[in-house]
């Protein structure tokens, strides 16, 4: 595959904020560590990212559940991690759905309105949710009467998307999350591509000012 020169800006290890953007692929774990021997997000990026990055301790800022794909932030500031996953920060989050079946007009509205979640997670809080032409990866799918959808959500609760649709009498046949704020997975064109987000970047995109940056919009494939 090709590779694009990388440039590092005033990387100073063990003080600078570093903040990296990876497109997530299936059956990878979001954990440190797997009971099961199963291969984590930590290890695939431990093989993609250049030498002078792998020695840093990752965090991701939320996660994936193994069959979901898409956009997952890491960093190594922990003050980050604690802004972006605190339920006071309400972060949009999108995500590329393919629900099975051909949704009705009440059962998107009752996706926005909020619905009740399995396993006591209480009710979901209203969301953006509209129907859209699918990815091309999910053409096959869509030719089965199911219903391509667009869901933001500002909170995170465990499977929610899965959850939400199976309130509705529907299941998630694939979930692909796009975006974090304004930080888009756009740029990332396959599974393990991944990129350095800026110090702007987190700010207009989070809310979040990192202070020192690792800054670089170059991508390595």
């Amino acid at each position: 595959c090709r590779r694009e020169r990388m440039v590092v800006v005033g990387y100073v290890s063990g003080s600078a904020s570093i903040t990296v953007a990876f497109y997530k692929g299936k059956k990878l774990i979001c954990t440190h560590r797997d009971e099961h021997q199963r291969e984590t997000v930590y290890d695939r990026l431990q093989r993609v990212l250049p030498s002078h990055l792998q020695s840093i301790q990752w965090h991701a800022l939320g996660r994936l559940d193994a069959d979901t794909t898409g956009l997952i932030l890491f960093t190594n500031d922990t003050r980050l991690v604690h802004f972006a996953t605190h339920p006071n920060s309400k972060i949009p989050k999108t995500y590329e759905v393919m629900a099975a079946g051909k949704l009705s007009r009440e059962q998107i509205q009752m996706l926005r309105d909020g619905v009740e979640l399995s396993g006591g997670l209480g009710k979901s809080l209203k969301a953006e949710v509209n129907i859209v032409s699918p990815r091309k990866s999910e053409l096959k799918l869509s030719e089965y009467r199911n219903t391509p959808l667009q869901i933001t959500i500002s909170e995170g609760k465990n499977r929610q998307i899965r959850r939400m649709l199976l309130a509705v009498n529907s299941q998630a046949l694939s979930i692909c999350r796009v975006s974090i704020g304004t930080i888009e997975l756009d740029g990332l064109e396959s599974e393990d591509d991944w990129r350095l987000v800026s110090s702007s970047e987190l700010q207009s995109g989070l809310g979040w000012n990192a202070g020192q940056m690792l800054d670089s919009n170059e991508r390595m494939k």
